[in-house]
Parts: structure tokens; sequence; C-alpha cells
């Protein structure tokens, strides 16, 4: 299980309800080859999940979650892709952050 924080700087001409979208694109699902390929607007891949976006000019910090990513086999291998849905540019002050949860509680 995972949650996903995406930080992003002001978007104060956002409008409410806007959201960023998050893809992945598996990688190796048979060994060294067998790459899905490389999402677009025809073909998204595997759609994990959306970030709502405030309209604020203050940077923002959204967290989704905890989320089961897909198990192609052990040690599954993607690369994220964010397809912006809010109407205004994101710039390039944004982080994508990948947060492991446990499903226990943690030993003491």
């Amino acid at each position: 299980m995972w949650r996903l924080l995406l930080t992003a700087a002001g978007l104060g001409g956002a409008p409410d309800g806007g959201t960023v979208d998050l893809f992945l694109q598996p990688q190796n699902i048979d060994g060294s080859t067998g790459d899905q390929f490389i999402p677009s607007d025809n073909f998204s891949h595997t759609y994990i999940g959306s970030f709502p976006i405030q309209q604020t000019d203050a940077d923002q910090q959204i967290l989704i979650g905890p989320l089961a990513l897909p198990n192609y086999k052990t040690s599954s291998e993607f690369i994220p892709f964010i397809k912006n849905n809010c109407g205004v540019a994101l710039g390039t002050t944004w982080t994508l952050h990948v947060i492991p949860v446990s499903a226990k509680p943690h030993p003491a």
C-alpha cells in the first residue's frame, strides 16, 4: 500500500475542481523487456488516482491513498506520468512523493 503526495507551487489561476491525474507505465513486465507504451491521450495506461487542486496562491500538498499499486511481478517497476487537468501550467516546482504504508502496526 502507498500514499502519494503531490507538492505544487501556487496555482491561483486554477479553477476549483481541477485535478492532476497520475498514471503508471509498467516496465520490464517479462524480464528485461515488455515495457508498455508511453502514455498518451489515446492510451493513458494504468490510472492510479487524482490530486484535487485548490484555487490558491499558497503552495499545496495534496495527499491521496493508501492505494494498492499494480503488482505484475515481485518488485514491479513503473515510470509515473502526471496529466494536468487544472487548466493552468504547473510550472517546474512540483514534486511527487511515494510513501510506503504498512498494513500492520510498526513493531516496537
